[in-house]
């Protein structure tokens, strides 16, 4: 229980900061911050059915919160939930999922990772916008929101806050075979 309170606060505290920090200090808009704690979920618990359910409970959300059309967040999640599925079929993630402490090194590849996912997350996301809902918006107006240096700054502080935001409870994060730590 005390995982899902913690993964629900940092989820809270990131549609806050997003949502009215970074807008109101900073004027940058868009839903990068929560990109970054979706696939934060994915990148500390793993590809299991809990952590599926929550993300797309999340992206559920931020649809009705942020105005955006409905399936446009889900489908972004499944499709990063499929890639980090293929990522870690091909590659040996298991050591960064089963550790009990985060240090350098797998911190930085967990960052790197990370922001492959957000940026596959992203790439469906405005793909989805563009192709089904929205036909005036031109890839240029795309590359440049994407090409923006303070999204990737908010980007990766995102990740390295929910990383670690979220290793905290307990120090125990969930095995590859599904079951979850309450």
């Amino acid at each position: 229980m005390k995982i899902i309170l913690i993964a629900a606060l940092v989820f809270v505290v990131a549609v806050i900061t997003e949502g009215i920090i970074l807008p109101s200090l900073f004027h940058i808009y868009g839903g990068f911050l929560v990109f970054a704690y979706l696939t934060t979920l994915f990148l500390v618990y793993g590809n299991s059915p809990t952590i599926l359910i929550l993300a797309l409970v999340a992206a559920f959300f931020l649809e009705f919160w942020h105005g955006w059309y409905l399936g446009s967040a889900i489908l972004a999640v499944l499709a990063t939930a499929s890639i980090w599925q293929l990522i870690s079929q091909f590659f040996s993630i298991e050591p960064f999922i089963k550790h009990s402490r985060i240090n350098l090194l797998s911190l930085g590849a967990l960052i790197g990772v990370g922001y492959l996912l957000v940026a596959s997350m992203s790439i469906v996301f405005m793909s989805i916008e563009k192709y089904i809902y929205r036909a005036n918006v031109t890839w240029n107006t795309l590359h440049l929101t994407v090409a923006s240096p303070a999204i990737w700054l908010v980007t990766g502080a995102g990740l390295v806050v929910c990383l670690l935001a979220l290793r905290l409870p307990g120090y125990k994060s969930m095995p590859a075979t599904g079951k979850f730590y309450i």
